[in-house]
């Protein structure tokens, strides 16, 4: 087995993307890891690996969104020796590996002084303009943004997982790198309604989703998304609950083709935050509960069903 990727070999991910394809990929299969890369860039290796004649490609995103899906699937479309992977769940094995494990009396709230939370690490400008704007709506909750353009409210955090960069804490955009953990629980367990900035602000094919998503679902909250809006019916379809019609969460309009859809999108958080601090959230979260549970409860097992179809689609291609 030939891969082809730009995945730094340090992360975590890393090896658990090259055990998938060792345990039932054989020396004649390419793999062809887009992270970071363009169809441009792989089209010519993909094209002579082919030529040798019985010899299959596997093209597939484990870390990122799938730049230039389209392009393989027009390329390729039609050729049984090439499998274009849409499977866009490897965040969920990747938490399911590395995530801190909770029980259920560690994420229970313990007041609803915020309304909401809203972690957004990297900076984008997307999340910028929800940054400053969710500081002049006076609803109770608690927001970060870090990154070249720090900006970040003084909000402790657990110091997560440090290896996919190592930032000097002595640099003032310092900002813990979180990603399998739900930071500080004192800060978690005081809030309602999590505010998920995902990584890309709009629409993508295949639908991306991250460990972003899923710290509410980990964590026992209801969840709006920043983000694409398909994400709700990915998760659905994947067995998650979500809550937009519990929480009475008023509906985005998309009507004008001239405003970008997070500006719709963060108008709707707007609305959506003031209504909610006028309601009781102990009420409203008791609602919600057994969706909550549903989704604390099945995560591990929900994560391992996508996992294993993944597993299936390439070991039935490559026999």
């Amino acid at each position: 087995m030939l891969v082809l990727s730009k995945h730094p070999t340090e992360w975590k991910s890393y090896p658990m993307m090259k055990d998938v394809f060792d345990k039932i990929v054989d020396n004649k299969t390419l793999i062809v890891d887009t992270l970071w890369s363009t169809f441009a860039e792989h089209k010519d290796n993909i094209d002579r690996w082919l030529a040798k004649g019985h010899h299959k490609v596997i093209v597939m995103n484990w870390w990122d969104e799938f730049r230039d899906y389209q392009s393989y699937v027009d390329a390729y479309q039609g050729n049984d020796r090439v499998l274009v992977l849409d499977h866009m769940a490897s965040w969920l094995d990747i938490c399911d590996k590395k995530f801190i494990e909770y029980k259920w009396e560690d994420v229970q709230p313990t007041s609803f002084d915020n309304v909401f939370l809203c972690y957004q690490g990297k900076w984008k400008h997307f999340r910028e303009h929800l940054y400053k704007a969710i500081h002049d709506w006076e609803v109770p909750g608690q927001i970060t943004l870090a990154g070249s353009h720090s900006l970040k409210d003084n909000i402790p955090m657990h110091e997560g997982d440090q290896s996919i960069y190592n930032p000097d804490p002595s640099d003032p955009n310092h900002y813990p790198n979180d990603i399998y953990s739900l930071g500080d629980l004192n800060v978690w367990n005081s809030h309602f309604l999590n505010i998920v900035t995902e990584t890309l602000e709009g629409s993508s094919y295949p639908t991306w989703i991250t460990e972003k998503t899923l710290k509410p679902i980990i964590g026992a909250r209801p969840f709006i998304i920043y983000g694409d809006p398909a994400i709700y019916t990915v998760l659905k379809k994947f067995g998650f609950e979500t809550f937009l019609d519990d929480i009475e969460w008023p509906e985005v309009n998309y009507e004008d083709p001239d405003v970008v859809p997070w500006h719709w999108q963060m108008e709707n958080i707007k609305i959506g935050l003031k209504e909610l601090q006028q309601k009781n959230l102990q009420v409203l979260y008791n609602k919600c509960l057994p969706k909550i549970k549903h989704n604390f409860y099945n995560w591990r097992d929900i994560s391992k069903k996508q996992h294993q179809l993944l597993m299936t689609q390439v070991s039935e291609f490559v026999n």
